[in-house]
């Protein structure tokens, strides 16, 4: 700002034909200006170092409470880090039970599958016994029926009438014997 003023001085003075700075300095009143100014920085220094005091104060403030805030933002940086670790451990640890779950279910169903088969197994067996038996007895009624048959052919040939009479009384003697006992 000095610089300025010299400047303009010493233009000004050059312009005045040839005087020096000072001169212009005197003609000008550039000391009252001067010592004005210096009142008004005396004056006015007192108020600007309110105002530059307050704006200090209220930067300061601005700053503490950007540190609380940042403060307050990494503390829930940490709890949030921290429920995510902790849904991390839970999620594993849902996984490993569901994985035992399965585990288990999968070897139930094998066993009820297991136990299905054996019945049916089971199931298929007494149906071929029973088919079995039912063939073995059909074909036994039906050898009986063609047995008799060929004994109701072929008897009257083979036994005269007294071996038959003879027979009869000695079948009807055993009846007697089984209904009597």
């Amino acid at each position: 700002m000095w610089q300025n003023f010299w400047l303009v001085a010493a233009e000004t003075a050059e312009a005045t034909e040839g005087g020096s700075p000072f001169d212009f300095i005197k003609e000008n009143n550039l000391l009252n200006f001067a010592v004005v100014l210096a009142a008004l920085i005396y004056v006015g220094s007192g108020f600007l170092k309110k105002l530059l005091g307050e704006r200090r104060q209220t930067i300061e403030q601005e700053i503490q409470e950007v540190e609380t805030r940042k403060t307050q933002a990494e503390q829930e940086l940490n709890r949030q880090k921290q429920s995510l670790a902790n849904a991390a451990t839970e999620a594993a640890q849902i996984r490993a039970r569901a994985q035992e779950n399965a585990k288990r279910v999968s070897e139930q169903v094998l066993a009820q599958v297991e136990q299905e088969i054996a019945r049916l197994r089971q199931d298929a067996q007494k149906d071929l016994d029973s088919e079995r038996e039912r063939v073995v007895a059909q074909l036994r009624r039906l050898t009986l029926e063609q047995t008799f048959q060929k004994v109701e052919t072929d008897l009257p040939q083979l036994i005269d009438a007294d071996k038959q009479k003879a027979l009869i009384d000695q079948g009807i003697a055993l009846l007697g014997v089984k209904n009597a006992g």
